[in-house]
Order: structure tokens, then C-alpha cells, then sequence
């Protein structure tokens, strides 16, 4: 029931902040009752800590998150975080064994004849005679006897995915972890008398990870890349379209990794990344439901109290900033035909930011918005489109990104190129043309009214969600150091008129900046 008084009450004062203020502008802090709810902690060794009480059900859900994402990686090592996040579930010296130090003689003898494997496997790509090639994949295939043998016996002290048993046994629910352009999470949720558990189990995991299976799960996560990228229209063109734009801009690299880096890693390089930003000072955890602060804090000053700082500071990557360059993409792949049409823009918490959210949601996402009506009801151009306008993070200045699927009925032949060119060029006219009526006749007050409210709205719903906190609280700290920027930026949505909208389809979505990227059938 307070959960859903307090959503009540923000709606209700911004609901007739509205009516009473349609052309004032202030500044009101809608959110005050949901920061009163919230607590920020910072250990000796630079772990910051975020509570927050929300629900009456005893649950909680636990987040913690690493600065470091693809974003922190180099072209030489693109991939390596979202290779560790798999790691970190492999377990650790007390996790996932059951007499480490009689397996680690094993997993060490598995490193040396993998590290043989990775250079015979090389060596044989740059050999172009065929008896000396003959020899070499007969190494390899006693190699890969000698491997089989081993893993066979390390298996004997392993077992597998313990850390999901044990927190599967205390009723967890959303165990799990993503990596993206910016960030590495790891996420659970928990009845709240079983947060000793999770602290026991993260604090080691983030401490103590021992990389078992590291050149086994390369397999795993090369089979993930040909399911999400390779093998998928939509993964392919996106991800050639990042790398036209962004070029040598750390967003230029695929979170998943390139598949040659992916089939040479070294766990070398893991440790290396793991060392550098698996640190107390690049890390959040946040704690947001129905729970004993005190009790909490104590387990967590128990158990992550320790963890130690190094005395060097943290990587980073500092890249220029990005200008425009033409990027007219073309692919030929099986699959439906997408266009995809992007604009450089600033990143959160710019107002401009904020401005092209909002007209994201006046141009789609529901029947009755700008482009859905002209494109898809009116014209027909189109059967689905999407706008995203934080891709691909919020680190540097990134997209507004127009993803379509243009209407294949509109074609004699969906196969002839030249129709289908003929088609993009149509829906990127008429997107255009909505663009000019924009800047000419602006946003009406109340069309305006119903996007600010519904987009308030949605974010406002999404709060009821433990889950939901815990992540833009330890995302939004981590980032910018401050998670309460969040608020701020909502509570800056009535201030945008018509006039900033205007101003900002002429500022960034120009004819002359505009990125295209286009998939077509291979015939």
C-alpha cells in the first residue's frame, strides 16, 4: 500500500502542477517522497553502498555493478569483459570444487596445453604448405587427446554451477549479470533473511574467481556471437554500423568481441581486466526492498570490508571526440530487410538529451503517434519502426537511432535491390518531411501535455520494481557519481516546449548528418 501511495501522490502533484502551471516553468522535485527513501554508504576501501526501502513483502534485490564495459577495452582485447562475466560464474577456490588445490594442478596443465593448441592452431592459418599442414593438425589432434584426458580428470573436483544450486535453495528469483558498452552487472533477488548468503557468495565470486573452463566457455561464447550477431540479420547490420560510425571510438567495439579475438583469448588477458576494474572504487552495490539497514550494512562491512584497493589508479580510455563522417552501409544478408537511420547526439543528462527522448515518444512507440500514423497507417511504407535514443551507452555522446522494417507488399520482387533502394530512400523522405513539419508548426500544448505525462508515467510505474531500482541506482552512481542525477532529469521534463524540440531536429537530425545502414536479401 505505500508503494502505491507514494506513486499516487507524484502523479497526482505533477498531474495538477500541470493544470494549475501550463505555460509556467519551476523547478519541483516530484521525487522528493522516493530520495527521502534512499541511503548512500561509502567504505574505507572505496565500495559505495546504496539502500533503499521500498514494498512491504521481505525481499530484496541485490545489484552490484563494475565501470567497465567494451568501452574500457582496446581493439586488441574487445569482448574480454563480457568473457569475464562469464567467468565470474565459474566459481571460485571454495565455490565449484571440492579440493581446489588437487584441481589446480589440472587446470594449470590445462592452461600450458591450450596456450600449445592456440599457437599450433595459428601457426597452421599461416602455413601454405600442405605436408608441413599435415603435420601440424596431427599435433593438434594428439594436443586435443592429451586436453580431453585432463578435463576428463579435473571434472572429477568440479561441480558445476554450485552458486546457482545453493542460491536456487534459498528462493532466488532474476539470478543473473549483463555486460554492456559501459557497465558489468550482477544481479539476484532474495527473501531478505538470506542476505548473508548473497554477501558470502558475491564478496568471494568478486575476490577469489579462479577462471575454471576459460578455454572451454570461448567455444561457449563464439556460439553465442554466431547466434547474436553473425547469424542474425538485424545483430550483423547493427553491429557493422557502430563500427562505420564510431571507428576507433572504444563504441566502436562489439560488446560480444570480434570472433578472432573471442577464439585466442588468454586467460591472461581476463586476469589482466580483472585485476584493473574488478576493484572497491569502481564498484556499487545497492540493496533496495524490505529490509534491516543495520543488520545489512554490517554483513556487507563483514564481508566486502576487506577487499582490497590497489594502489595504482583505474585504466581508462580516453577518446577523442567524435565529428561526422559519412556512413552509407550496405549488406547483403538472408533475412527481412532493415534500414537503420542514426544521428550523433549528447548523452545523459544533457537537456538536449532529455528534448530528443521526448520527441522519440511524439514520433513513435504507440498507434497514435507522429510516424506510426504517417509511415505505417497513412502511407504504408512501413510494417514496424523503433527510435532508441541512448545507443550505444552513456559514456560518450551516442545515437538517435531509427531501426524500420520497411512494408515488403510494396514490392514486385522484396529481392530486386533496386526496388527496395528505391523504397528506403521513400521512408527516409517521409521521415524528413515530418521533420520540416515539426520545425514549421512545432508541437501543439496538449499533444505535448500527453507525451510528458506518459512518458513520466511509464518511469514512475517501473519504480514499483526492486529490480528496476537497484539498477538505474547503482548504474546512474557509478557513472556519473551521483545516482540522485536521475531525478534530476525527470524533474526537468516540463521545462521542454515545443521550441526545444524544434530547435533540436535542426541542431542534430539533419539531412547532411544523417548515418544510414542498409540490409539487403542476398540474391
Amino acid at each position: 500500500m505505500k508503494t502505491k501511495l507514494i506513486l499516487f501522490i507524484i502523479l497526482l502533484n505533477f498531474s495538477i502542477h500541470l493544470k494549475a502551471n501550463p505555460m509556467k516553468v519551476e523547478t519541483v522535485d516530484i521525487f522528493q517522497p522516493i530520495k527521502t527513501k534512499i541511503k548512500r554508504y561509502t567504505l574505507e576501501n572505496g565500495l559505495k553502498v546504496i539502500f533503499m526501502q521500498n514494498g512491504t513483502t521481505p525481499t530484496v534485490a541485490l545489484y552490484w555493478k563494475i565501470l567497465a564495459g567494451s568501452c574500457d577495452e582496446t581493439k586488441e582485447n574487445a569482448g574480454i569483459a563480457h568473457m569475464l562475466e562469464h567467468m565470474l560464474f565459474k566459481g571460485t577456490k571454495q565455490v565449484g570444487t571440492i579440493d581446489f588445490e588437487k584441481e589446480k594442478k589440472y587446470l594449470d596443465l590445462l592452461d600450458r596445453w591450450y596456450h600449445k593448441l592456440d599457437s599450433l592452431n595459428e601457426k597452421l592459418n599461416q602455413t601454405q604448405n600442405e605436408k608441413e599442414k599435415q603435420k601440424i593438425e596431427q599435433s593438434i589432434e594428439r594436443i586435443k587427446k592429451r586436453i580431453q584426458i585432463i578435463e576428463d580428470e579435473v571434472k572429477k573436483f568440479q561441480i558445476s554451477e554450485e552458486d546457482s544450486i545453493i542460491y536456487s535453495i534459498q528462493g532466488q528469483r532474476g539470478y543473473n549479470a549483463y555486460t554492456s558498452e559501459d557497465v558489468t552487472n550482477y544481479q539476484i533477488e532474495l527473501p531478505s533473511n538470506r542476505i548473508e548468503v548473497w554477501a558470502r557468495l558475491e564478496s568471494d565470486r568478486i575476490k577469489n574467481s579462479v577462471f575454471r573452463e576459460f578455454y572451454t566457455e570461448r567455444n561457449v561464447v563464439a556460439e553465442e556471437r554466431r547466434m547474436r550477431v553473425e547469424n542474425n540479420p538485424f545483430g550483423l547490420l547493427y553491429e557493422k554500423f557502430l563500427e562505420a560510425i564510431y571507428q576507433n571510438h572504444p563504441y566502436g567495439y562489439p560488446t560480444i568481441g570480434p570472433m578472432k579475438n573471442i577464439l585466442k583469448f588468454k586467460k591472461e588477458q581476463a586476469i589482466e581486466f580483472y585485476r584493473n576494474y574488478y576493484r572497491p572504487d569502481n564498484t556499487v552495490i545497492a540493496l533496495v526492498g524490505n529490509f534491516d539497514e543495520d543488520y545489512a550494512l554490517d554483513i556487507i562491512k563483514k564481508y566486502f570490508g576487506d577487499w582490497e584497493k590497489p594502489p595504482y589508479p583505474i585504466p581508462r580510455n580516453k577518446p577523442e571526440a567524435i565529428s561526422y563522417h559519412k556512413v552509407d552501409l550496405k549488406i547483403q544478408k538472408e533475412g527481412s530487410p532493415i534500414q537503420l537511420l542514426a544521428w550523433l547526439k549528447p548523452n545523459f543528462p544533457s537537456k538536449d538529451d532529455l528534448v530528443l527522448e521526448i520527441l522519440s515518444d511524439i514520433l513513435t512507440g504507440r498507434p497514435d503517434t507522429r510516424l506510426h500514423k504517417k509511415l505505417i497507417e497513412e502511407e504504408k511504407l512501413v510494417s514496424q519502426l523503433a527510435i532508441y535514443t541512448s545507443e550505444p551507452g552513456e559514456r560518450y555522446n551516442n545515437l538517435f537511432l531509427i531501426l524500420i522494417y520497411p512494408n515488403l507488399s510494396l514490392l514486385k520482387n522484396p529481392k530486386d535491390h533496386k526496388e527496395l533502394e528505391q523504397l528506403y530512400n521513400k521512408i527516409q523522405q517521409s521521415i524528413f518531411e515530418e521533420f520540416q513539419n515539426i520545425i514549421e508548426n512545432g508541437i501543439n500544448e496538449k499533444e505535448l501535455k500527453r507525451v510528458k505525462e506518459t512518458y513520466l508515467t511509464n518511469f514512475i510505474k517501473r519504480m514499483r520494481s526492486n529490480a528496476f531500482l537497484a539498477d538505474i541506482l547503482t548504474y546512474y552512481e557509478l557513472i556519473y557519481g551521483d545516482y540522485s542525477i536521475i531525478f534530476d532529469y525527470y524533474n526537468k521534463i516540463e521545462e521542454i516546449s515545443s521550441e526545444d524540440i524544434q530547435n533540436a531536429i535542426k541542431k542534430y537530425l539533419k539531412p547532411d548528418l544523417i548515418y544510414k545502414a542498409e540490409l539487403y536479401p542476398q540474391n
